[in-house]
């Protein structure tokens, strides 16, 4: 992999802006040399920036594992719309995971799970109760 320049936007958004139903944090490329990374609005808006912090982490280690955007973005949208449609399984036949990325099928599984051990590091330092941090999110 040749290493070029690649500009990054960081962006808190309205929930009901994301890209697909059922994510509060995203990343994708903006072409010709660009990655947007967006988490929704939570309260405090510190909880935002640990998404954020958890997107890039798990688009540094696809990135740098060759884990394409294209099989992350069909797997998650096909799981969020079988959810959705109340499916008894997920697209690939396992019991339904919180969030994709759990799903040991995901492209990205590896990359989740390290961004998620991450998050915990980043939110244990902080001294923010985890629980309290899920709430909000699963509030939106």
């Amino acid at each position: 992999m040749s290493l070029k320049f690649e500009k990054f936007t960081f962006c808190v958004i309205p929930h009901k802006d994301q890209r697909y139903e059922g994510t509060v944090g995203d990343y994708y490329e903006i072409p010709p040399a660009g990655w947007a990374f967006k988490a929704s609005r939570l309260r405090p808006v510190k909880y935002s920036w640990l998404i954020l912090a958890h997107e890039f982490i798990e688009w540094l280690i696809c990135r740098l594992s060759g884990v394409k955007m294209k099989a992350i973005d069909k797997f998650d949208m096909a799981y969020e719309k079988a959810r959705k449609a109340g499916e008894a399984k997920t697209p690939c036949g396992c019991k339904w995971r919180e969030e994709p990325g759990d799903d040991i099928h995901a492209p990205y599984f590896h990359a989740h799970q390290c961004a998620t051990l991450c998050e915990k590091a980043i939110v244990r330092e902080l001294g923010i109760d985890w629980k309290a941090y899920e709430a909000a999110i699963e509030a939106l």
